[in-house]
């Protein structure tokens, strides 16, 4: 059984006495075997370790089933007119979904999304057997991706939940007037359980089919009903939400958007009000904190439209719009400081982590609006302040400025606790975006090590995002392998990164010919596509008969495709044309990228 998390346990703070008469646990966790405790053995985590206020560091090996459900939870899980076959597999990996749903590690949720976890998930799955289902497919795609990572006997029972959820929503979708909240929670719980396997295009079809059964219903139709002119935003009051299911949807709809940037919502803009333009309390900060995401993500959509794609001017209205939208976010962030940073702010421990993750959001946003269309890779370097506030509001977030060390001076020896997994937008966008953009050589490599213990959210794969992060410091920096600490003398000036050497795109690509491959062995890849201005070629990390492992992660793509070849420091800038799109202007290549294993 391979490992499921590691942990230092050298550490001298987790050492106990043995209790006398205490019976130790022989599948308990590292800590609390460490501690000679009994563990309660629930996963995700041990909720002995959570309760005494210490990191639970997994499990050797997974041990008897055991997922613990918040008390109120416990006695409905079980669906109303479920039958005897259904019960054993089905509602352990239910309760399993609801588990680290209720847990929230980084305290992802406000207090809509708590109550979506404690009670409105809970409730259906205990009233409706095909979102029970669904949450078992949900359950067993975490306990096989991440619990057990990856292990074959798993396959099966993910294959058959799978299919037996999608009997149920078909059968509910052909009743006369089929429940739509429900349905749509369903395609969520499913979608969820694509992104956690890898399989975006597939969780994509989960939600948009459920958006079209939500139109074909009528009433809550997530077609434009607001004014979608780019220009200035409306400052009338709100819209009544046409009900719950409308909210949901469009929640969903705009973290699909945080997820896959640059694509437009399918939500017209929402009216503002007053109080989300000007905020001045914790309340306005919360309600307005969606509407501008979804605002930017507009115009970020439409900046990135073919039409001006190729260039960097824009028309007037959008010009306007970005300047209007630049000031929304500066008052909000301006708010933020009132409330949260001043000398006598008093907030929560819970409340200012949640806010710290908003922060760390509206800051990526910010950058992204105000550079939307830069004329050089170079444009970045003069937002280091906010590249740093990031920084710091993850590490806050992730907990490991008290923990750990937050740079990456031990990374080789130290190791993160059971990888954390929620389905919302939370911290792993803001730190890959200032990993790959913020060119400082050490405090890039600070939000890498944040991102290897940022666990899993969506799609997002904190340690994925981190090998990616990680070759493009190698393409940029000239050197290779990747080095998560450097010397006084290794350490680079940001002017030293040239515009010619930055890398402008980076993508996983998917279809028929880039399916993900799979070894015996477990390890999963896939094939990333990267492009830069040209004047320099990658240099070729392939080895006639090297082994995957003695590439650093990432490797060519060895399919005999015309790849741009020649060694970093190239000093006319001459190669091979790119594959792919490779032009007079644009270098492009590919390369294999391992998601795990």
């Amino acid at each position: 059984m391979t490992q499921v998390a590691r942990h230092d346990i050298g550490n001298t703070a987790l050492k106990r006495v043995r209790i006398l008469d205490q019976k130790q646990s022989k599948y308990g966790c590292r800590t609390c075997r460490q501690r000679k405790v009994k563990c309660d053995e629930s996963l995700p985590a041990c909720q002995r370790c959570l309760r005494s206020g210490r990191s639970c560091a997994g499990y050797a090996r997974v041990p008897r089933i055991k997922v613990l459900v918040p008390q109120q939870h416990s006695s409905i899980i079980e669906p109303i007119g479920s039958t005897p076959s259904q019960q054993p597999e089905q509602q352990t990996m239910a309760r399993l979904t609801l588990a680290f749903f209720a847990l929230d590690p980084h305290q992802l949720h406000n207090k809509a999304g708590a109550e979506f976890s404690s009670v409105l998930l809970p409730q259906l799955a205990a009233t409706r057997s095909y979102v029970n289902a669904a949450a078992g497919v949900l359950g067993a795609a975490y306990d096989k991706c991440v619990l057990r990572r990856n292990d074959h006997e798993q396959n099966q029972l993910v294959t058959k939940l799978y299919l037996n959820a999608l009997r149920q929503v078909q059968e509910e979708l052909q009743r006369p007037e089929p429940d739509t909240l429900p349905l749509l929670v369903s395609a969520m719980l499913l979608a969820a359980a694509e992104s956690i396997q890898h399989r975006p295009i597939d969780a994509l079809s989960h939600i948009l089919g459920a958006f079209t059964m939500i139109n074909l219903g009528g009433g809550t139709s997530p077609e434009p009903t607001y004014p979608t002119s780019i220009g200035p935003l409306p400052p009338n009051g709100l819209v009544e939400s046409p009900g719950s299911a409308h909210d949901v949807a469009f929640s969903v709809d705009y973290h699909i958007s945080m997820f896959a940037w640059g694509r437009s919502p399918r939500f017209a803009p929402l009216p503002v009000t007053n109080e989300m333009l000007y905020p001045a309390s914790v309340e306005d900060l919360t309600s307005g904190h969606p509407a501008l995401q979804q605002w930017c993500q507009h115009f970020i959509a439409k900046a990135l439209e073919p039409e001006w794609e190729e260039r960097i001017d824009f028309p007037p209205t959008l010009v306007t719009q970005q300047d209007y939208l630049v000031a929304w976010i500066k008052r909000w962030l301006r708010t933020y400081t009132l409330l949260f940073d001043a000398p006598r702010a008093q907030a929560s421990p819970r409340q200012t982590s949640h806010f710290r993750i908003l922060k760390a959001q509206t800051l990526t946003t910010f950058i992204a609006v105000s550079n939307v269309k830069p004329p050089t890779q170079v444009s970045y370097d003069a937002y280091a302040p906010q590249f740093e506030e990031i920084i710091r509001c993850a590490e806050h977030v992730l907990n490991l400025h008290s923990s750990t060390p937050t740079t990456p001076s031990s990374t080789a020896s130290s190791s993160s606790p059971l990888v954390p997994y929620s389905p919302l937008p939370g911290i792993i966008h803001p730190l890959h975006f200032t990993a790959r953009r913020y060119r400082d050589p050490i405090s890039r490599r600070r939000a890498i090590h944040l991102l290897r213990h940022a666990g899993i959210e969506g799609p997002f794969q904190g340690e994925f995002s981190a090998r990616i992060a990680a070759r493009l410091v190698e393409i940029e920096e000239g050197r290779a392998p990747f080095k998560p600490v450097l010397s006084a003398e290794e350490v680079l000036p940001m002017s030293a990164l040239e515009d010619r050497r930055r890398v402008y795109g980076c993508w996983i690509l998917d279809g028929p010919a880039h399916q993900k491959q799979e070894d015996e062995d477990g390890v999963v890849r896939r094939v990333m596509k990267l492009s830069r201005r040209r004047g320099v070629a990658p240099v070729s990390r392939w080895k006639e008969g090297d082994a995957w492992a003695e590439r650093g992660k990432v490797a060519r793509c060895a399919h005999g495709m015309p790849l741009q070849v020649g060694p970093l420091n190239n000093p006319d800038g001459r190669g091979k044309k790119g594959y792919g799109g490779g032009s007079e202007m644009w270098e492009v290549w590919e390369e294999v990228v391992v998601v795990h294993g």
